[in-house]
């Protein structure tokens, strides 16, 4: 079997240094691991994505997902919509503000406990051989990247 690469034996590409190069290759690597995880629970992406928002935070209207997730209107309705046939979650009339929430069921948040196992144990073999400092660090530059797309200053 052959010896896996290290980061200095892969070849110097230009692009190694071009951000949204190497974010473009990790999401598609992630990606992969993600849709093979959803699938094998008979989620896809997008309906993961929504329940993960749904296991997290309190009732919330799909434009509040949409403001956490960066799907288009129609793919969170669609994934709403799945999740909702599924019974892995349920809108509710919010009389407070005379909105529709949508909510996570006890079997959307068992399901999701499930994938989120398989997905700590992907994220260990990635940051195996980094220190909790590093992996800190790593997710703060991630959360000042994320802001600074998401909300970018007027300098």
């Amino acid at each position: 079997m052959p010896k896996r690469p290290t980061a200095e034996s892969l070849p110097t590409l230009p692009m190694r240094n071009i951000l949204s190069y190497r974010l473009s290759v990790l999401h598609a690597l992630l990606t992969r691991k993600l849709a093979s995880i959803s699938k094998s629970r008979s989620l896809n992406t997008h309906q993961w994505k929504v329940l993960s928002v749904l296991y997290f935070w309190p009732p919330i209207t799909a434009v509040g997902i949409s403001g956490v997730v960066v799907l288009d209107k129609a793919a969170i309705s669609r994934a709403i919509g799945s999740l909702v046939k599924l019974k892995l979650a349920e809108r509710r009339h919010d009389p407070a503000d005379n909105n529709t929430v949508v909510v996570i069921t006890p079997a959307g948040r068992k399901l999701y406990s499930k994938i989120q196992e398989d997905i700590e144990s992907i994220q260990q073999r990635i940051f195996h051989g980094l220190s909790a400092a590093k992996e800190k660090q790593l997710f703060e530059i991630l959360d000042h990247i994320e802001q600074s797309l998401r909300w970018p200053s007027d300098d």
